[in-house]
């Protein structure tokens, strides 16, 4: 395609720890100079790219941009926009982008290669801040210019291999020595900025990051007679009664969930909490080593391009990959993890949380760990109706909490492919094939009145 004379431009960069909210509006500073040099229109601002990141924007007029996203996820809402915009805007003539870095660090260099071909085969000029590529004419290659690039790209790609080593020694340096790795603190738990000795400096807010030579993070106990009162609770109902009961329990009483009134994103969806506890959610609070006054690192691994061991970080191996060659997360045996005394007391009794963990680990046997199905199961042509939870039999009860979809034969054998929604604290969803109804007590019709 011919060059594009002229005219218009747009913008483009990503930030992929999403730390550095100050750096994309002095690119955008940079654009902004750089389009007059080049004779070209450009609208974005500095303050325009920081309310982006504060939205949650990916497009906005002539800015571009991918905030929190890795560099080798080339499928990105910014990039995206930014690929149909050049291919249908034949205004636009240049695309400036801070560094090579800014626009993929690809596990393969050419895939890099191809994103700035494809652009500039439109008759696009990309600018980069060191660099300055024309358009591409039909069958113009320039050998050296691509040799060029394709060691700028790897070095991008292994960049992201030597971050990542050096952030799982990090992690691990820290939780050696009993300090917070990162994230958010568990249910009954909260964030402590503490000097290098441990000495209690203040606490933190929830998001709050604090930079500070010779301190670090730990996780205490919050001081919240409510909160320990539900978790003193939930020990003692575990015991005797099945997690998915505790938590239907906590939810019909209206027990604040550790998430309430907290925004999340679900395949995209950002909502606001349900407030129903989970059978999940009241065992992972009852298996939070803290409560034994032990720091536990090393649970999960979820990286994509270095995997945490004991020793030192380890390379991806197949069973790290899912059946489509993209990385999942695992979790790793106990003996493989770190763990470290933390700097208070145990908050509950201790043969108290061992118990417990007994009794869930036999009621989990072989399940434990094992992820659910994403897969929605078909639709089902029996029965759909709401019932009070008082009005639903004991055994079913056990399993309104979470969605079920094909029971174990026994003791349930005759309920098989039905599903339990929960819709309120205290009512459920039924579906069921009406062929079961009559064996577990549930009625042939849906209830009629309240």
């Amino acid at each position: 395609m011919a060059t594009r004379a002229p005219k218009s431009s747009s913008f483009y960069t990503r930030d992929s720890g999403g730390e550095h909210e100050n750096t994309p509006g002095e690119y955008v500073e940079w654009a902004i100079r750089t389009a007059t040099e080049h004779g070209v229109r450009f609208t974005g601002t500095a303050s325009q790219i920081e309310q982006m990141i504060r939205s949650n924007l990916h497009h906005e007029g002539d800015v571009f941009f991918d905030f929190g996203v890795k560099g080798n996820l080339l499928n990105r809402p910014g990039l995206n926009a930014l690929l149909n915009t050049a291919a249908s805007d034949t205004a636009i003539s240049h695309i400036f982008i801070p560094r090579r870095d800014r626009l993929a660090r690809p596990d393969d260099p050419l895939e890099g290669m191809r994103i700035e071909t494809d652009l500039r085969r439109l008759g696009v000029t990309l600018v980069f801040m060191d660099l300055v590529l024309p358009p591409l004419g039909r069958g113009r290659r320039d050998m050296g210019e691509m040799i060029v690039g394709l060691i700028d790209y790897d070095k991008a790609g292994k960049e992201r291999r030597d971050l990542a080593e050096k952030l799982l020694y990090s992690q691990m340096k820290l939780a050696r020595a009993g300090f917070s790795t990162g994230g958010r603190a568990p249910y009954g738990f909260c964030r402590w900025l503490v000097e290098e000795d441990g000495t209690p400096k203040r606490r933190l807010m929830d998001g709050e990051w604090v930079k500070m030579p010779g301190h670090h993070v730990v996780w205490l106990p919050v001081d919240d007679t409510r909160v320990w009162a539900t978790i003193h609770r939930i020990l003692e109902l575990l015991e005797t009664t099945p997690a998915s009961r505790v938590a239907a329990l906590l939810t019909r009483e209206g027990v604040p969930t550790p998430d309430d009134g907290r925004q999340r994103t679900d395949r995209g969806v950002r909502h606001t909490t349900s407030g129903v506890w989970h059978q999940v959610t009241v065992t992972g609070i009852a298996r939070n080593p803290l409560l034994r006054a032990i720091v536990e690192y090393g649970r999960r691994s979820m990286g994509d391009v270095l995997r945490f061991t004991k020793i030192q970080p380890r390379e991806l191996t197949d069973s790290d990959l899912r059946v489509d060659g993209k990385p999942k997360v695992v979790v790793n045996p106990e003996a493989d993890r770190i763990t470290a005394a933390t700097r208070f007391a145990p908050p509950v009794e201790l043969q108290q949380v061992e118990r417990v963990i007994q009794v869930l680990d036999l009621r989990a046997r072989t399940q434990r760990g094992k992820p659910r199905s994403r897969q929605q199961p078909p639709r089902l042509q029996g029965l759909r109706f709401i019932m009070r939870m008082a009005d639903v039999p004991s055994a079913v009860q056990r399993l309104v909490p979470v969605c079920v979809w094909a029971v174990p034969t026994k003791p349930w054998g005759s309920l098989q492919a039905q599903h339990y929604r929960r819709v309120t604290r205290d009512s459920v969803l039924i579906s069921l094939h009406p062929a079961a109804n009559s064996h577990n007590g549930l009625p042939s019709s849906p209830p009629q009145g309240d």
